[in-house]
This record gives structure tokens, C-alpha cells and sequence, in this order.
């Protein structure tokens, strides 16, 4: 078999996998499958509140969801809250995440 085919019998299983019902571990709290998430904070299209921002999340808890946001690795090891890997969509600056240091990424601001 070539190498083409058994990488498609591989993401196959995979995919078959990923559907098969399985049960849930005891310990997992069912609100998490009976619950909205806000995807990136409760953020608007007209970004007056952008993704991922505290407002977003903010808005978010009060409207009585969950939050699903996006990490990224700063070039001086620190954690930080956005999707994207560059910085151009939501700050104009076309620079990547990973080439920032946290400090330097302070003086952005989210359009």
C-alpha cells in the first residue's frame, strides 16, 4: 500500500471514532452539554466589541454563557487570549503572536 492510502485509512478510523457514541465519564458535569458557549466572548460583527476581549467575555457571563476563546504563546513564553497568529485582522499590524514579546503586544489595541 502506498503511504498516500494508509493515510487515508488512518484519518478514516479517526473520523469513525470521533462518531462512535462512547459514555461520558462519570465526573463530567452535565451542564457542559446542556449549556451556550459564546465562541471567542459575546463579541459584535461591527467589532465595537471585538472577539476575545473582556468585554466580549464580560458580555458573555451576563447573558448567562459559557466562554470558548482562543491561546496563544508570546515570543517571551506568556499566555495570551487571541485567535489569530498575526495580529493584522484585529489590530492592523502584520506581525506574528510568536514574534511578539508580551510587553510589545500592550501597546496594541483590538480594532
Amino acid at each position: 500500500m502506498t503511504l498516500y492510502i494508509l493515510a487515508i485509512i488512518a484519518i478514516f478510523i479517526i473520523y469513525i471514532l470521533l462518531l462512535l457514541p462512547g459514555r461520558m465519564p462519570k465526573e463530567v458535569d452535565d451542564r457542559l452539554w446542556t449549556s451556550y458557549y459564546a465562541h471567542r466572548g459575546l463579541h459584535e460583527k461591527d467589532k465595537s466589541i471585538p472577539e476575545n476581549s473582556m468585554a466580549a467575555f464580560k458580555k458573555a457571563v451576563a447573558a448567562g454563557y459559557g466562554i470558548e476563546m482562543d491561546l496563544n504563546l508570546t515570543a517571551d513564553g506568556k499566555i495570551i487570549v487571541f485567535h489569530d497568529d498575526n495580529l493584522l485582522r484585529l489590530c492592523g499590524v502584520d506581525k506574528l503572536i510568536t514574534d511578539c514579546t508580551y510587553e510589545e503586544l500592550m501597546i496594541y489595541n483590538l480594532e
